[in-house]
């Protein structure tokens, strides 16, 4: 997720609970939990930063219209309590519509109010170790999204011991367990936060990097996920122990639309919402690709960076060309079908 304003973001492919590697020896592709074989191209997961106050679906137009290309659908709607205990709701709607196309949910669930305490309490743990598995087989959900952020590196026990729990009780049941990560820059830094990168992913069926938000809400203007930027991130991962078959590589289909520095409350744009905008006609892209303009409105400067259709191809064809169990999209909402031209052409 990795926002301020829950905009954060996410995704993916999930792997295989049975069959071959991909890329393994005689040509051999495995599955995805819907039983789609990969070997056409990556498929992506996407998010979808859901309100829950609506029982309606929020399914976009443009997922709708390339759902065969979609592994599973992430809504964010639910989040662990300090004590373990679980809150949130689904949205009715999209149950349906995910079940009458066979697109797996594995919902997305976050630790409420940033909260660590039930990673470092081993009562409040097992609860909601518990409490989640039971939200996922209640459900019939497909598998379940874990993202908890921002976390101190001091829970890095307690996190693996969360998620090494949690598999162990969805697993044998055929439920998928995937965990959203913060990429880090550097190994040292990776060893040193709450992910133990080795232990996460081998109790996991997948590991989201959100490889987005180079700059964001918190920072100056600049790109939302320079390909370098990128590649030196999951560089760090695959460095750091974990295997490229269980990497969704996070790409990005919004922006932000600064009026300085570090400006709090700094509104996201959607990849759908960027023509809207006085400038956009005609953007001017750094060395990398990366789209952005300026515009003023009532006297004020505005500077805007997002990814498109053009930016997001090297992502995509990165996670090709590494091996990579897949794509991540946040979010679905923001999506065009340009932009999933260029995923579907490139994967």
């Amino acid at each position: 997720m990795r926002r301020s304003a829950l905009f954060g973001l996410a995704l993916a492919l999930a792997l295989a609970t049975a069959g071959c590697s991909m890329f393994g020896g005689g040509g051999a592709v495995r599955q995805s939990p819907a039983g789609t074989l990969f070997g056409g191209g990556m498929k992506v997961l996407v998010f979808e930063a859901s309100d829950t106050s609506a029982p309606v679906s929020k399914v976009s137009p443009v997922t709708v219209a390339n759902k065969s290309l979609v592994a599973g659908l992430a809504p964010y709607w639910y989040h662990v309590q300090p004590d373990g205990s679980v809150t949130g709701s689904v949205q009715s709607g999209v149950v349906s519509w995910a079940k009458s196309n066979k697109v797996p949910l594995l919902p997305l669930i976050n630790n409420a109010n940033t909260t660590s305490a039930f990673l470092s309490d081993s009562t409040a743990r097992a609860n909601a170790v518990t409490n989640v598995a039971n939200l996922v087989l209640s459900n019939g959900f497909a598998g379940i999204n874990i993202d908890f952020e921002p976390l101190p590196g001091s829970v890095r026990a307690g996190m693996t011991a969360f998620i090494t729990a949690l598999y162990a009780k969805l697993h044998p049941k055929g439920k998928l367990v995937e965990v959203s990560i913060i990429p880090e820059s550097s190994v040292s830094a990776a060893d040193s936060s709450a992910f133990n990168y080795r232990q996460i992913t081998a109790n996991s069926d997948a590991a989201i990097l959100m490889t987005y938000d180079q700059h964001d809400d918190g920072s100056c203007p600049g790109p939302i996920a320079q390909l370098s930027w990128v590649k030196e991130r999951l560089g760090v991962a695959m460095q750091d122990g974990m295997p490229a078959n269980k990497i969704l590589l996070g790409i990005a289909d919004y922006g932000y639309d600064w009026t300085g520095c570090g400006v709090k409350g700094t509104p996201t744009v959607g990849l759908n919402a960027i023509p809207s905008l006085t400038g956009s006609g005609n953007p001017t892209r750094d060395g990398e690709g990366d789209p952005h303009f300026t515009y003023t409105t009532g006297g004020t400067q505005h500077v805007v960076w997002y990814e498109d259709q053009t930016s997001v191809v090297g992502k995509v064809k990165l996670a090709k060309a590494d091996h990579l169990q897949g794509l991540a999209l946040w979010e679905e909402a923001y999506a065009t079908q340009p932009y999933w031209d260029a995923v579907k052409s490139n994967r």
